[in-house]
């Protein structure tokens, strides 16, 4: 065998566990790319309480296929993948992605015999040699590996009530207090509006500034939104980075105000000067069944004023 495995011994060492899993799955992906000739390759990964599979880190991949696509623990491709073993396919009409391909591979990551996510790359002529599907079985380990720990220490994190940054609720927490208050706003047929914060270019800041400034940062900011809300508004550490704030009794309008408030007041922490906090809005509708359906909804409207250069987006369907 041609490669060498010392390749995946600094892969290792490069990673580093206080990076973000996707920063870790990143490194990986480039990894790869430098590795294989490929058409398109990605991460999919199972949605937190849910059976959904979201599209997370791809390559070549169009915008609108990374946001809509989507699978299902009712699809056949992931009934197969429970089989814990790579999937090979070499005609398009048997399955595809996003597009036709000559040959495409698709590995499982499981933990505690749960299927977390799966990863594939797809080449559009030709085949993968032996060699080639050895280095992407390992690197699928890696990846496994590393979900694992990442996996791990959610589970550690889950137990707490409060977040020892922020002292706002955790997340599952938070998710846990917040659907209380939307299933008693849909029983009563009144207004709530969720609202999720993320920093801007967060990696950069944590490698300009450190990890401990940029949680004293942080707690700084989640304090500034304590002194400006509500006691009866719900706060939540959704991640690192991100904050979530349940407006209940509040339609879209009054929540705006607050958002631009509290907006003002954060971009005036010096680590923030000429950096942006991103605010992802939506709200409570018909049809809506969960907290976490409404924290997809905010994560999207985030991803969408990135994309547009703007500090706020409101969710649309």
């Amino acid at each position: 065998m041609k490669f060498k495995l010392i390749k995946f011994d600094e892969l290792l060492n490069d990673l580093r566990l206080n990076d973000t899993l996707e920063e870790n799955l990143s490194k990986i992906v480039r990894d790869i790319e430098s590795e294989f000739e490929y058409s398109s390759l990605g991460f999919f990964f199972k949605s937190s309480n849910s059976v959904k599979f979201r599209l997370k880190i791809g390559r070549n991949i169009s915008h609108s296929y990374m946001k809509s696509s989507f699978f299902t623990s009712e699809d056949k491709l992931i009934e197969e993948l429970g089989s814990k073993r790579m999937l090979e396919f070499k005609d398009s009409s048997e399955f595809k992605f996003e597009r036709d391909y000559s040959h495409l591979l698709v590995q499982p990551i499981s933990f505690r015999g749960v299927l977390l996510a799966f990863i594939f790359i797809e080449k559009a002529e030709g085949e993968f040699t032996d060699e080639e599907k050895t280095k992407f079985d390992i690197f699928s380990s890696v990846s496994s590996l590393i979900i694992k720990i990442f996996e791990q220490e959610k589970l550690i994190e889950d137990m707490r009530i409060y977040d020892p940054v922020t002292e706002l609720y955790s997340s599952r927490a938070f998710i846990k207090r917040a659907q209380e208050v939307l299933e008693h706003m849909k029983r009563y047929n009144r207004c709530l509006t969720l609202v999720q914060s993320s920093i801007e270019k967060y990696n950069e800041i944590v490698r300009i500034f450190g990890k401990h400034k940029v949680e004293a940062m942080i707690k700084e900011i989640s304090q500034v939104i304590k002194m400006n809300v509500r006691n009866t508004e719900v706060l939540g550490s959704i991640s690192d980075q991100n904050i979530a704030i349940a407006f209940p009794e509040t339609d879209l309008e009054k929540a705006m105000k607050v958002i631009k408030r509290l907006d003002e007041s954060i971009t005036k922490i010096p680590e923030m000067q000429g950096r942006k906090l991103l605010w992802g809005v939506t709200t409570l509708e018909a049809g809506i069944k969960d907290i976490e359906e409404m924290l997809k909804q905010t994560e999207e409207a985030i991803f969408d004023a990135n994309r547009k250069g703007v500090s706020i987006s409101i969710f649309q369907e």
